[in-house]
């Protein structure tokens, strides 16, 4: 305090930034706006670019005050000023504050001027940027720091271009399909955001599904089949079939689940979410396969569904669908072997589930059915397995106790722990 206020100290103003900081961290927002503004004071108009950082960290405290009104002063200061420096996360916060407000006519603006805005360097669109990381990839070169800076910088701007699209379509028309079809117009009008377009069009038929509509979601996905395949890129059309995939799997069309599960991986390999839904296809045939006793064909699809869930997990180490899943074929797997009196697969198989499900209980250690899993496993392998029962049935008791806080009232679960507790004789009975 002594410091700033000396007015022969020349960087007063950046303290009181600081200051400003602090106190913003401290959550007392009234003081950290006073330091800011005072820092405005002091800074020149030479220092544009720290001046325009300042006014949108007092539109930020303004907007944890609630004080939306005020909050869109200052962003639309640099937004729209004579002198303004237009920018991506103020223009985003802009569109926020009127969001909160209800302007839909404002949000529009925004989202029209945050769509304008050009910072050096982020021109280059997403075909010719693909194109040159390409070419960068055969001749061997690795990408300097300068250009990983302005990828990211890019990736960041279509980041709060897509939340800011997502946040506004279904609130500035009379419906949200209105609102929608508006804002995937005005992003195909922007030949640097086309790409967001079509991540619009999929948001779409998931607003679709989220509103019980799936027949107009499906109808959303397969619109990217009619149109030129080269306007959009292969993640894009991955994600569209994943989504068909898993629309037609809950409907029960397996068939047509599984062929759109088979072009989401061919688009994507890398595609977490399309490995698993393909794998529940094919781990759903095995299900039919074991109904009709075609036991080798449901071994066989097993075993397909399985290395899909494996592959999914290296993509995405904690994809808790491929990871719980896997534990449920397994232990699909296991009651076939049992069916089959295979003793060793079908103790192969129950191990290797339980280690899938004690992986999910690491990340996920509140899901109910992941923890049932894990009980009636060691259940299972203490029946099995006299010798190691102390073991076993430790573990399956300790699990028990971990499931029962969680559904104390369940029957079945107090049931099967009274009789695992039980003396030996009455377990017989």
């Amino acid at each position: 305090s002594l410091i700033v206020k000396n007015k022969q100290y020349p960087q007063s103003g950046r303290l009181r930034v600081n200051m400003g900081n602090i106190y913003f961290k401290q959550k007392k927002y009234p003081s950290a706006i006073k330091m800011y503004r005072m820092a405005l004071d002091q800074i020149g108009t030479t220092g544009k670019e720290l001046r325009f950082k300042i006014m949108r960290n007092i539109g930020n405290a303004f907007v944890r005050m609630g004080n939306y009104q005020d909050a869109i002063m200052s962003y639309e200061a640099i937004m729209e000023g004579r002198d303004g420096r237009p920018d991506f996360q103020s223009g985003f916060n802009l569109i926020v504050c009127y969001f909160a407000l209800g302007d839909k006519e404002k949000m529009k603006r925004g989202f029209a001027k945050l769509l304008s805005i050009r910072e050096p360097g982020l021109e280059t669109s997403a075909e010719e940027e693909e194109a040159h990381d390409t070419e960068e990839e055969e001749d061997g070169v690795e990408e300097d720091e300068l250009k990983k800076v302005v990828k990211e910088q890019r990736q960041h701007a279509k980041a709060l271009i897509v939340q800011a699209a997502k946040l506004i379509a279904p609130k500035i028309e009379k419906t949200f399909v209105e609102g929608f079809d508006y804002v995937i117009e005005q992003l195909r009008a922007s030949p640097d955001y086309m790409d967001i377009a079509s991540d619009m069009e999929i948001s779409k038929a998931v607003y679709f599904l989220k509103h019980k509509k799936p027949k107009e979601a499906k109808e959303t996905l397969l619109a990217f089949e009619k149109k030129d395949q080269k306007l959009h890129d292969s993640t894009t059309l991955s994600r569209a079939n994943t989504n068909l995939c898993f629309i037609y799997f809950l409907e029960g069309d397996i068939r047509n689940a599984d062929t759109y599960g088979t072009l989401a991986i061919k688009a994507d390999r890398y595609n977490a979410k399309a490995l698993v839904n393909k794998g529940n296809c094919e781990m759903q045939k095995g299900k039919l396969a074991e109904e009709k006793d075609k036991f080798d064909e449901a071994r066989d699809q097993y075993n397909n569904a399985k290395e899909l869930y494996m592959e999914g997990i290296g993509v995405e180490a904690e994809c808790v669908e491929a990871i719980f899943n896997l534990g449920l074929c397994c232990r699909f797997m296991a009651n076939l072997e049992h069916r089959l009196e295979n003793i060793q697969d079908y103790e192969s198989q129950l191990r290797a589930a339980g280690q899938a499900f004690e992986k999910l209980y690491t990340i996920l250690p509140d899901l109910t059915e992941c923890n049932w899993n894990i009980a009636t496993i060691y259940d299972e392998l203490e029946q099995l397995n006299p010798q190691g029962a102390e073991v076993t049935g430790k573990k399956a008791e300790d699990w028990y106790k971990c499931l029962i806080a969680q559904v104390k009232s369940d029957a079945g679960v107090l049931a099967r722990f009274g009789a695992l507790m039980a003396p030996g004789d009455e377990k017989s009975q």
